[in-house]
């Protein structure tokens, strides 16, 4: 459970959830392909190269409800591990 006054000043909360994808050695290579493509000469590493990765991570569905100031999340099983996503409620709500 969440009390909603320690995020985004309080208010109503989405909650989504990313885990990493099934391992796929060709997906992992074109996005490290494309990801390579996207750097300027001499540049090592950037922020736009993120949307090369896109595959390699699924939003799970998360069931919660908000009432009252506070919002309760049934997290699923994790395999092996995830990213729980807060954000203000301008997203659809499950």
């Amino acid at each position: 459970m969440l009390n909603n006054e320690n995020f985004f000043s309080g208010g109503e909360l989405s909650v989504k959830m990313i885990q990493p994808a099934s391992y796929v050695k060709a997906d992992h290579d074109e996005a490290e392909e494309r990801a390579d493509s996207m750097l300027e000469d001499g540049e090592k590493l950037s922020g736009k190269q993120t949307s090369a990765y896109s595959k390699l991570s699924t939003e799970v569905p998360v069931e919660y409800e908000t009432a009252d100031g506070i919002t309760k999340i049934k997290i699923p099983a994790l395999n092996p591990w995830a990213i729980l996503i807060l954000s203000k409620d301008d997203l659809t709500k499950n």
